[in-house]
């Protein structure tokens, strides 16, 4: 049977929180931007240890909810952020480590 705690998270479900639930698809969790950033950070080693910067990065965008599409441009201008700050490239110079933390003169240097 359910806890008393269960019991109070069932009975606050509204609208669409009962979609999501009973749904066979789409995220059962929606993450935060600090644990969508998180997330993108733990590649920073795996990319640090590659022997060049990538000539293509795709970053996969899922049509069944897995990514909402309200996470997918987070994701991907932290996957920017990142691949600069791991590769300057040209532009040089160092970067924000967070995307709060740019301003619009970063801009340039991220794309």
């Amino acid at each position: 049977g359910l806890d008393d705690g269960h019991r109070a998270q069932w009975a606050a479900l509204e609208g669409e929180d009962w979609h999501a639930v009973m749904s066979p698809h789409g995220p059962h969790h929606f993450a935060s931007r600090a644990e969508l950033r998180a997330e993108v950070r733990a590649l920073e080693p795996l990319l640090r240890a590659l022997p060049s910067a990538p000539a293509l990065a795709t970053v996969a965008r899922s049509s069944d909810l897995y990514l909402p599409a309200e996470a997918a441009a987070a994701v991907e201008w932290e996957v920017l952020l990142l691949l600069r700050r791991v590769w300057p490239g040209a532009a040089g110079g160092s970067l924000p480590i967070s995307l709060e933390e740019c301003h619009e003169e970063d801009l340039p240097r991220i794309l």
